[in-house]
């Protein structure tokens, strides 16, 4: 018997129960028995099927958060509330996103110790930002003002709101200041996850979107955007500190390491190695295996130049002291101001171990690609790069690739000229060493006719 009914549709039961079968031969001809069952009753239709259908029912694509839930409501001898729920887990909860909020901490906490969902988190991603304690102020003032005044009455309201959302959070952030709201819970959290002996990624994001509990609180705008450092205090190099702090107190190892930052003027990072704030950094540095970096930065009117030479010390001290990577990526406006960067950059990664690089940015250079792919052509079997500007010779980097890596297995190159380069004739995307190596080859042949 179900405890709950099941309340997806279905048309929906009929559409997967269809291609699940259509892909075995021997069931093809229960197709229309299957079909009528359904929909004339589609929960003891599930019921009647043996489990490894159920189970492949449930991983279907077509299946909605909404559906997961309702199969897991049914009764667990029926098989399937475990096949659901072991998806719903999977798809749900490989990467947990936590905020610095009590409720964030210990509803992660809880999810890690959970034998049904702790086993299938794969990333711990950690809010890098606070509230900025001059924006409470700021609004406190202005909501003053306009409650003290003849404005109407709704954007009263919308004022108090404001300003109740902005204390609140504030009052969590203060709270978190004790070791046991934040330190102890977290150390706990990761221990659970340790002890199920799977890969974990770490990394800290100025998105608070999906963050546990973020629905519930004054959160920034998504990471498409920026987020505004006068209204928030961009704290990345305290939270990264933090998370590996935590993760070296509970002996778990750090192999994959991501940075993703978005925000509104300053600089992108500001490690280094004589700061005694980043010892957990250089700790993990030597170990790290996958490295991770997304900075999308604007400026404004009034700092209109991104402090460059901070951000690029860092990263070249970080890539200096990365020296095992396997893979490395690097997307967003890294460069932006910065375009001789690139080079310069590119000498400090240790890349004789690189298998995977991912370039994204929004200036390269063919010398510094070719600096980077030197150092890994001994390694390295797959290579995505896409510059929103890119000067010097792309024939140069493509004739290299050609004679010096005849085992990469995938290729993608979009390299946007500007205007001192030569033209490149669209993106390029292969697979597998001869059609790379063939692919390059047509391309070459093209660029000749033209010229």
């Amino acid at each position: 018997m179900f405890t709950h009914e099941i309340t997806f549709s279905a048309t929906t039961t009929i559409a997967v129960l269809t291609r699940i079968l259509l892909s075995s031969p021997s069931t093809r001809q229960s197709i229309k028995q299957v079909r009528h069952t359904a929909v004339m009753n589609a929960p003891a239709s599930f019921i009647s099927l043996p489990p490894e259908l159920v189970t492949k029912i449930c991983r279907d694509s077509d299946l909605e958060k909404k559906d997961l839930i309702a199969l897991r409501s049914t009764s667990k001898t029926q098989g399937i509330h475990a096949s659901a729920t072991q998806e719903f887990a999977k798809r749900y909860f490989e990467e947990l996103r936590v905020m610095w909020t009590p409720y964030s901490f210990l509803t992660f906490c809880k999810i890690c110790e959970s034998p049904v969902f702790g086993p299938h988190v794969r990333t711990v991603k950690l809010s890098s930002i606070r509230i900025a304690v001059q924006d409470l102020w700021d609004t406190l003032v202005q909501h003053y003002g306009w409650s003290n005044s003849s404005f109407p009455q709704d954007q009263i309201d919308l004022s108090t709101q404001r300003a109740r959302q902005h204390i609140r959070r504030y009052n969590m952030e203060i709270e978190m200041k004790k070791p046991a709201k934040s330190v102890d819970i977290f150390k706990k959290a990761l221990f659970a996850l340790k002890t199920y002996g799977n890969s974990l990624a770490l990394a800290i994001s100025t998105n608070e979107e999906g963050c546990i509990g973020a629905s519930d609180i004054l959160t920034p705008l998504s990471i498409d955007e920026t987020v505004d450092s006068s209204l928030w205090d961009i704290t990345p190099e305290d939270s990264m500190e933090f998370l590996l702090e935590a993760a070296s107190g509970t002996n778990l190892e750090t192999k994959d390491l991501r940075i993703e930052t978005c925000y509104f003027g300053g600089h992108l990072l500001a490690f280094s190695y004589e700061h005694n704030d980043s010892t957990a950094l250089w700790a993990v540095c030597p170990g790290l295996l996958k490295l991770t970096i997304e900075a999308n930065i604007a400026g404004d009117a009034d700092d209109p130049v991104i402090d460059e030479r901070l951000t690029m010390a860092s990263l070249q001290e970080l890539f200096s002291h990365a020296t095992k990577l396997s893979s490395l990526k690097l997307a967003g406006n890294l460069f932006k101001d910065a375009p001789d960067q690139f080079r310069r950059t590119m000498e400090f990664v240790n890349a004789s171990s690189l298998e995977e690089i991912v370039l994204h940015v929004d200036h390269a250079t063919g010398d510094g690609i070719l600096i980077l792919l030197k150092k890994a052509s001994k390694t390295l079997r797959h290579l995505d790069i896409v510059a929103e500007e890119f000067t010097g010779s792309w024939v140069s980097v493509v004739c290299w690739i050609m004679d010096n890596l005849p085992e990469l297995t995938y290729l993608r190159l979009l390299l946007l000229p500007n205007m001192t380069s030569t033209s490149f004739s669209g993106a390029v995307e292969l697979e597998d060493s001869y059609e790379i190596q063939s692919g390059l080859q047509k391309l070459l042949q093209e660029e000749k006719l033209r010229e």
